[in-house]
């Protein structure tokens, strides 16, 4: 069963349509956020390794070089 939806959940859980209305209304706006969150942090890291990509990654010091590594694993987390 692949959960992507919170009908399917509610289904198998047996849970009235009052009671996922309750549900819905409490996390929406918790998800909601999350994803406009978590976009925006996708978009600064992939503009900031365009920008050390531009400085040319095999010309960048021993710090740049762990901040690219940083930013490159943070963006592999989040996709």
């Amino acid at each position: 069963m692949v959960v992507d939806s919170l009908s399917k959940v509610s289904n198998f859980l047996n849970v009235s349509a009052q009671q996922r209305k309750v549900v819905r209304f409490t996390i929406c706006q918790q998800v909601t956020q999350h994803r406009i969150w978590r976009g925006a942090l996708e978009e600064i890291l992939n503009d900031l390794r365009s920008e050390m990509d531009l400085l040319n990654y095999n010309c960048l010091g021993k710090g740049d070089n762990m901040g690219y590594q940083i930013v490159s694993s943070c963006l592999k987390v989040l996709k």
